[in-house]
């Protein structure tokens, strides 16, 4: 696997391309969220809906009140709100990816789902106690992965058209490494920001 497997991501299906988005939002969840905090539940429970639209190619309507509830945390105003911005901003750019991929089912709005799912994997990136090298190797590995798994069963969209607007398949799961927490480094305000 190289870095290079990036620029294969445009390439893949738009579900496969939410998966990723989901992955890398996932990593950054368990990373940042205290185990038992009600946000951490809310935004993995998304995450597994997820998951399961992008397998089945579709569903994203039986998760529409979970997927309001992920996305309306990126306007909340609470105590939480710095020190959680980007991973929020990431999780609704993951629930829009989703959206969309099922959608360009039926809408020509193909480049929102892919715009979408970069947005996610950005946000994440802007979060300060999170490594961004971090973040590309582990994208660059999920590319890679998602790409083999998806050409041993035909559904590239490059070989099979159809394949651009279809689900994942369970096939593509199972060959995916399990997703771990990305490392978290907690953020020191130094200099002048510390004076203020």
């Amino acid at each position: 696997m190289r870095l290079q497997a990036i620029d294969q991501f445009d390439s893949l299906p738009y579900f496969a391309q939410a998966l990723i988005a989901c992955r890398i939002v996932r990593r950054g969840v368990l990373a940042r969220y205290a185990e038992g905090d009600a946000e951490r539940s809310l935004i993995l429970s998304a995450c597994d809906a997820i998951e399961a639209c992008c397998v089945a190619g579709d569903g994203t309507h039986r998760h529409e009140a979970l997927f309001r509830s992920v996305m309306d945390l990126k306007d909340k105003y609470d105590r939480h709100r710095e020190d959680r911005e980007w991973l929020r901003t990431a999780a609704w750019w993951m629930v829009d990816a989703t959206n969309a991929s099922e959608a360009s089912n039926d809408f020509p709005i193909d480049g929102t789902a892919t715009r979408s799912a970069k947005g996610a994997i950005a946000a994440l990136g802007e979060d300060r106690e999170l490594s961004r090298m971090q973040i590309t190797i582990l994208l660059a590995a999920d590319v890679d992965q998602v790409r083999f798994a998806l050409g041993e069963i035909g559904k590239l969209p490059e070989t099979n058209i159809a394949a651009r607007y279809q689900g994942v398949t369970s096939h593509v799961m199972g060959r995916l490494a399990p997703v771990h927490p990305l490392t978290a480094t907690p953020y020191e305000r130094r200099g002048e920001e510390a004076a203020r």
